[in-house]
C-alpha cells in the first residue's frame, strides 16, 4: 500500500516482486540500491502516485464544518413582561442571525414581529420608518423556564457593526419576558469571540413608550460566514 512518505513509496515501488527475465541482461544494474531490503512487500501498490508528497502530514485535519450553528445566551430569570423588547448585536466576526428566542410563560399560539436596523437603536425606539420587518408569523409559547424559537431570520452582521432588533409581540396580552439589568442601556451585557450582545430595551406595543436597562431573556442563534 501506498503509505504516504516519498521516501516509504520509493522504498515500496523499488520491493516490487518481479518476473525474471527469460534472457538476463549481460550487465547488472548501475548503480545498485544503496540500502536493499531484505524481504519483498507482500501487496505492493498496483498504480503508485507519480508525484508523492516529499514531506506529508503526520496528523491530517479533519474535514472543517461551514456554517455550525452557534447560540448565546442572555438570561432566563424575567422579572418583567410586555409586548416586546429591543436589543443591539455587534458582530466582532462576520456572523448571521439565523433565530432568536424569547421567553414566554404562554403555550397558546401567538403573532411575533421582528425588526432590524442597521447601526444601532439609539434614537430610533418609536420611529417604526426606522426599522425593516424581517420577520412575521406564528409561534407557539413553550412555556415557563423554555425558550420559544422564532426561527426563518437571515441577518448579516458584519465585523465591527451593530445590528438593533425589535420583537414585537401585537395584541393586548404582555407576552415576552425581560430582566431590569444594572447596566446602561447600549452597554455590553455579554459576549463570546463571535457577538457582542448589548442591553437594550422592553417596549409597549408598537414603537409606544419604551424602557431603558432591561435585558430580553433569550439566546440569539447565528453561524459564521
Amino acid at each position: 500500500m501506498f503509505s504516504g512518505s516519498s521516501q516509504q513509496f520509493e522504498f515500496i515501488e523499488a520491493r516490487v516482486p518481479r518476473t525474471p527475465t527469460p534472457t538476463p541482461t549481460p550487465l547488472p544494474t548501475t548503480p545498485p540500491s544503496a540500502s536493499p531490503t531484505e524481504l519483498p512487500t507482500a501487496h505492493p501498490t498496483s498504480h503508485p502516485t507519480p508525484n508523492p508528497t516529499a514531506s506529508p502530514t503526520s496528523n491530517p485535519s479533519q474535514a472543517p464544518t461551514e456554517n455550525a450553528a452557534k447560540s448565546l445566551d442572555t438570561l432566563w430569570d424575567a422579572g418583567v413582561r410586555n409586548a416586546g423588547v429591543m436589543f443591539e448585536v455587534i458582530g466582532k466576526k462576520n456572523i448571521r442571525i439565523t433565530g432568536i428566542d424569547i421567553y414566554t410563560p404562554y403555550t397558546d399560539q401567538f403573532s411575533v414581529r421582528v425588526y432590524e436596523s442597521i447601526g444601532g437603536m439609539s434614537g430610533k425606539e418609536r420611529s417604526s420608518n426606522l426599522w425593516v420587518k424581517v420577520n412575521q408569523g406564528i409561534v407557539r409559547g413553550a412555556g415557563h423556564n423554555n425558550p420559544t424559537p422564532i426561527e426563518g431570520l437571515s441577518s448579516t452582521i458584519r465585523a465591527g457593526q451593530k445590528t438593533a432588533f425589535y420583537v414585537s409581540t401585537p395584541g393586548d396580552v404582555p407576552r415576552v419576558r425581560y430582566s431590569v439589568v444594572n447596566i446602561n442601556t447600549g452597554n455590553v451585557y455579554k459576549e463570546n469571540d463571535d457577538i457582542q450582545l448589548l442591553v437594550g430595551t422592553g417596549n409597549d406595543p408598537q414603537f409606544g413608550q419604551f424602557y431603558t436597562e432591561r435585558m430580553w431573556n433569550g439566546r440569539i442563534h447565528y453561524e459564521l460566514v
